[in-house]
């Protein structure tokens, strides 16, 4: 078989498929074009995922140290015994679920 895309049986090809890709190369340009767009939404899906998992991180974090801030405010020194105690922190209202199944 003579024709430009033989070095496709290197990578395991079969003989018919490389048979299609000589007669109709547009074939091949349009595998590579799938490819390319499946890799670049790949890449687009990881960076979204990355993104937002800091976002979310760094309010956790946030979180987290109001949280300790509170408590140092509340077992604060000796001294600020005649300041009351912060509230509890509220929760936000649950919502309700629906029952469509």
């Amino acid at each position: 078989m003579a024709g430009k895309f033989n070095w496709l049986s290197k990578l395991g090809a079969t003989d018919q498929a490389i048979a299609i890709f000589n007669t109709q190369p547009s074939l091949f340009a349009t595998l590579i074009l799938v490819l390319a767009s499946l890799l670049a939404q790949i890449v687009l899906l990881l960076y979204i995922h990355r993104a937002t998992k800091k976002l979310q991180e760094q309010a956790e974090r946030n979180a987290r140290d109001d949280d300790a801030k509170d408590e140092s405010d509340y077992l604060g020194p000796s001294s600020s015994a005649s300041r009351a105690p912060p509230p509890p922190p509220s929760r936000p209202p649950r919502k309700a679920r629906s029952s469509r199944l």
